[in-house]
C-alpha cells in the first residue's frame, strides 16, 4: 500500500497502519515530508520502545508515534525523549538516560547506569 508515496507494505505488524499514515501527515504538516529510507528508519525507532523496560517505562510502537505526534514540533521518533517527557510531566527529576538509542548500543551498553554517571575516566589529574 502506498500513502503520499510512501511504501507502507513492509510496515511491522506492531505499527498500526493509521499511525503510520498519521505520522507521515504530520511531517508534511511541519515541512518536513518523509523519504522512503527516512519514513522506515523512523518506524524502526518506534520498534525500539521496548527497550524502555530496562528503565521502568513500557510503552508500544504506536503510543511512542502517538507521542511524538502530540509534540508537534517533533519530527523524529526517539523513545528516549518520550521517556524523558513523561518522566517530566509526572513531576519528577529527569530520567538521566542516553540522548538517543545509538548509544545503548556501544561498548558501555553492559555498564550500570550510575556506573556510567558516575564515571570519571574523562578528566584530567
Amino acid at each position: 500500500m502506498i500513502y503520499k508515496n510512501i511504501d507502507l507494505s513492509q510496515l511491522d505488524p506492531q505499527i498500526d497502519t493509521q499511525i503510520a499514515k498519521d505520522y507521515i501527515d504530520h511531517r508534511k504538516i511541519i515541512k518536513k515530508p518523509l523519504t522512503q529510507r527516512a519514513f522506515n528508519a523512523q518506524m524502526k525507532n518506534a520498534l525500539r520502545a521496548f527497550e524502555l523496560e530496562k528503565y521502568g517505562i513500557s510503552m508500544t510502537p504506536n503510543e511512542v508515534i502517538e507521542w511524538t505526534l502530540d509534540n508537534t514540533n517533533w519530527q523524529k521518533i526517539d523513545p528516549i525523549w518520550v521517556a524523558n517527557q513523561l518522566v517530566k510531566n509526572k513531576g519528577t527529576e529527569e530520567v538521566l538516560v542516553q540522548q538517543s538509542m545509538r548509544i545503548s548500543n556501544q561498548s558501555t551498553r553492559n555498564i550500570p547506569l550510575q556506573q556510567q554517571l558516575n564515571d570519571r575516566s574523562w578528566a584530567h589529574h
